[in-house]
């Protein structure tokens, strides 16, 4: 269903924040991005900041956590007899293409020079991979505690991490097919070197 005029302006809204959170953290630190100035520099008020985001670092995490969500949704919504693993390599291709939503770097600058950042990046990334081990585990009939589904969830949130950390876009879609495989390959592996009940 198509978003309504409001909650396009919503997301409008929510993305110049983003944007302009991101750069003056990026070039201020975190503590010089002042939520005040963040407002001035996205044209909005600063109640309206704080209404979108009660917690600053979320304007920073906010590209991050739309990825995972985006994550869970192509997990969720995956269509019957569509294993995870295609559903993970659907969402990294969907990912890919979309490219940096901010510009500029901004996400990484930002990351790279705040420590409090790091962290909840960190917090992200161990949502993605419970996700991912939860749905591999799923496809393997074991717990998500089970030794395979792990294997398979840092195999896929390593890929993950590859992509985020490669500058060139043209580099990352060409990486993607071949990391992609060495997944399904592992997958496969793993899958057939765990005992199974006989029938």
């Amino acid at each position: 269903m198509a978003e309504s005029l409001r909650e396009r302006n919503k997301s409008r809204t929510r993305r110049t924040i983003i944007r302009a959170g991101l750069r003056l953290i990026a070039e201020r630190g975190f503590d010089g991005a002042t939520i005040p100035l963040i407002a001035k520099t996205a044209a909005v008020s600063p109640r309206t900041v704080s209404y979108y985001f009660p917690v600053k670092a979320d304007i920073a995490m906010g590209p991050i956590s739309t990825i995972i969500d985006r994550l869970e949704a192509s997990l969720a919504s995956r269509a019957a007899g569509t294993g995870a693993l295609e559903a993970i390599a659907t969402w990294l291709a969907n990912e890919v293409a979309i490219g940096d939503e901010t510009g500029d770097d901004l996400v990484r600058r930002a990351i790279a020079r705040e420590p409090l950042l790091q962290v909840r990046h960190q917090n992200h990334l161990d949502r993605a991979k419970r996700l991912m081990t939860e749905a591999l585990a799923a496809d393997f009939g074991l717990p998500a505690a089970a030794l395979e589904p792990r294997i398979a969830g840092a195999a896929a949130i390593a890929v993950v991490l590859e992509l985020w950390t490669e500058e060139h876009i043209a580099a990352t879609a060409d990486f993607l097919p071949r990391a992609l495989a060495a997944l399904a390959a592992a997958n496969t592996s793993l899958n057939a070197s765990r005992p199974h009940p006989k029938p």
